[in-house]
């Protein structure tokens, strides 16, 4: 994505803000070779949640306080923790990776058949490695 200076240098229109703003945030994670579509992106999200959170924060608004048609710091902190739990997921506590790591990592694979060609271990049950065709039809 180009930057501020190398965009006037090259005569072109000017960034708008809120690509600018995107640019800006990438660069001080020092994000330096992205997508410029990763930049649509970012702002698309950003449009999609703040509309989503000033609706909700609307009708918070309207619930608490119907006397007023204002949208208070309070009720758009609320949209943000209802929006919160809706939008993003919490990671699992380490631990309980942990548990369910362990309890997948206690199966042992099964042993590798020699044999030529791939050498993969084979199970009867194994629906990846099995055919998926029926070359006859059943009686």
């Amino acid at each position: 994505m180009p930057s501020k200076e190398e965009d006037t240098l090259k005569g072109g229109p000017p960034l708008p803000g809120d690509v600018q703003v995107i640019c800006d945030v990438l660069d001080s994670a020092k994000v330096e070779d992205y997508d410029c579509r990763v930049v649509d992106q970012l702002v698309s999200f950003m449009y999609g949640y703040t509309s989503n959170v000033l609706q909700d924060a609307q009708e918070i608004s309207k619930e608490m306080h119907a006397e007023t048609n204002t949208i208070g710091t309070d009720d758009v902190a609320i949209a943000m923790k209802l929006q919160s739990h809706h939008t993003f997921v919490d990671a699992p506590p380490l631990h309980t990776v942990g548990m369910i790591a362990s309890q997948v990592n206690s199966v042992p694979l099964p042993e590798v058949v020699e044999r030529d060609g791939l050498r993969i271990p084979v199970d009867d049950s194994d629906l990846l490695t099995n055919p998926n065709v029926q070359l006859e039809p059943k009686k």
